[in-house]
């Protein structure tokens, strides 16, 4: 055995995800990194040893990895490896990338080992179609503007739904014309179709990125899979429009930061608490104190003052993950419908 079995393991699941969500290249690597030995030296120590979950449940170890050789490939550090990756090669060769591949690992040994420290941000930009799906059924519900309240927001894609271009079950909403265009394969009923207000919009996460910083926006396209082209271009197409609408993101806990947002009753708008594939990452007591911090806003809630919790998040069922609803006053939950991690489809239930 390569590796010690719950690291083979990670690599290899990480692959099989991969492979389903459309990235052969890196389901490929993953496959070749579960499989082969890598030169002794740090990163090789650092991965065997890694101290916490090395799966996508946990640390995303496999995904830190991928990251920092895409890294180092977008900036040209590593010419032999890019080489070898999308664009210029899409199939992954495995006997010439891995000779390569551990040349990498020893050059540029210490870069991989920090950047190993690094959670992945990928900050989906299609998930802003199920974003908007929420938005609208939420907005037709109360009739009120609505203040976003997102975490885990990276940097502030997902904070812009409206200023993209978004069909739905045939329908378009948001901005028509705008450079992002999104359109999931819709299964079910068209969505509720009403004109959004967005009064303000405000996000969180413990490392937010900036999407005009240079190193930021190299550090978002690193963890966006090589062949994966449509995404790379989209994601620079949504970093350039966040880049002027500037949503501000919170450096903050976010347990601590929706108590604070909530703490104060807004009357006649409606607030949105929302999030992402983004709960599986919390420690229990920050999701313990998030939820909280939630309901006994909800408790507060009123006709002329609503509160709308939207989750799309990962249930432990397929299809994909699960995108539910709760508003208060009522305080009833819902489930809107289920979609594919990336948005690359919906199916809405209601």
């Amino acid at each position: 055995m390569v590796w010690p079995q719950r690291i083979e393991a990670a690599f290899l699941k990480q692959a099989k995800s991969c492979r389903d969500l459309g990235s052969p290249f890196t389901a490929d690597l993953m496959h070749l990194l579960a499989t082969r030995d890598l030169p002794e030296g740090i990163v090789r120590d650092r991965i065997q040893d890694w101290p916490g979950d090395p799966s996508a449940a946990g640390d995303a170890l496999p995904l830190r990895l991928a990251g920092a050789l895409h890294r180092l490939v977008l900036t040209g550090e590593a010419e032999k490896l890019a080489s070898l990756y999308p664009p210029r090669q899409n199939d992954l060769d495995a006997d010439a990338l891995y000779p390569v591949l551990c040349e990498t690992l020893k050059a540029h040994g210490a870069f991989i080992h920090d950047y190993l420290d690094l959670p992945p941000q990928t900050n989906e930009v299609r998930r802003s179609s199920m974003v908007m799906a929420g938005l609208q059924e939420i907005a037709s519900r109360t009739g009120l503007g609505l203040s976003l309240l997102e975490v885990g927001s990276s940097s502030g894609l997902n904070l812009c739904p409206e200023l993209y271009e978004v069909s739905l079950g045939g329908s378009v909403f948001g901005t028509p014309g705008s450079s992002v265009k999104l359109q999931p394969d819709w299964q079910g009923n068209t969505p509720a179709n009403c004109e959004l207000h967005i009064e303000s919009r405000r996000g969180c996460d413990q490392n937010p990125l900036s999407p005009s910083a240079v190193e930021d926006v190299l550090r978002l396209k690193s963890y966006t899979w090589p062949d994966q082209r449509d995404r790379l271009d989209r994601l620079e197409n949504a970093l350039s429009i966040c880049a002027q609408a500037q949503p501000v993101v919170d450096r903050a806990d976010a347990a601590d930061w929706i108590a604070a947002q909530l703490e104060p009753k807004a009357e006649n708008v409606c607030r949105v608490v929302y999030h992402s594939i983004v709960l599986q990452y919390f420690p229990e007591d920050t999701k313990r104190r998030f939820t909280q911090s939630i309901l006994e806003a909800g408790a507060r809630a009123s006709a002329s003052a609503p509160l709308a919790w939207l989750a799309i998040e990962a249930d432990g069922e397929q299809p994909g993950c699960r995108i539910s609803l709760t508003l208060w006053p009522d305080g009833s939950t819902i489930t809107l419908g289920r979609a594919d991690f990336h948005g690359r489809w919906i199916r809405w239930d209601i």
